[in-house]
């Protein structure tokens, strides 16, 4: 399967596996899904994810699926299967670096179930839609929004305010 292939079917899979279940599960309860093949993904610490989200909001545009775990206090953000090195060569072009952990081939994340309600460890901070994009574009572009998020949390940090 291509990576354009990928990409084109990634929405759909990502919501019937949102829905996949025996009866076994609980529907709240979180699934296991396994990186590298349909998605790989992007961890970081919750401050710079929801901020990099809420900066997708303002610029009115989608931000990629995107889980959080309340208790570990991560963002996971769902992305096209390109590699770290992609990742990490799109951080440097923007000249920029954040603290991140990747995950591809091998990898596992835990994603919240389909019944997820507020209170619950593990939510979606941006659900996947059948529109969800994961392709080589919406990787950069993310790579841009964590460095734009990471800046603007120290600047608050520091006193100013550079929005």
């Amino acid at each position: 399967m291509t990576l354009r292939q990928v990409s084109e079917s990634a929405g759909a899979w990502l919501l019937a596996a949102m829905g996949n279940s025996d009866g076994t599960e609980h529907p709240r309860g979180p699934r296991l899904w396994a990186t590298g093949h349909v998605f790989d993904a992007v961890v970081v610490a919750d401050r710079l994810g929801i901020e990099a989200v809420d900066w997708y909001r303002r610029l009115g545009s989608q931000a990629p699926p995107s889980a959080i775990d309340h208790r570990a206090r991560k963002v996971a953000f769902l992305i096209a299967p390109v590699g770290e090195s992609f990742f990490a060569g799109a951080l440097t072009v923007l000249r920029g670096d954040v603290p991140y952990r990747y995950l591809s081939t091998g990898g596992y994340l835990l994603v919240p179930g389909p019944g997820v309600e507020t209170g619950d460890r593990y939510q979606w901070l941006s659900k996947p839609t059948e529109e969800s994009t994961l392709d080589r574009d919406a990787v950069a572009l993310l790579a841009g929004h964590l460095l734009i998020a990471s800046r603007n949390l120290s600047a608050a940090a520091e006193g100013t305010d550079d929005e």
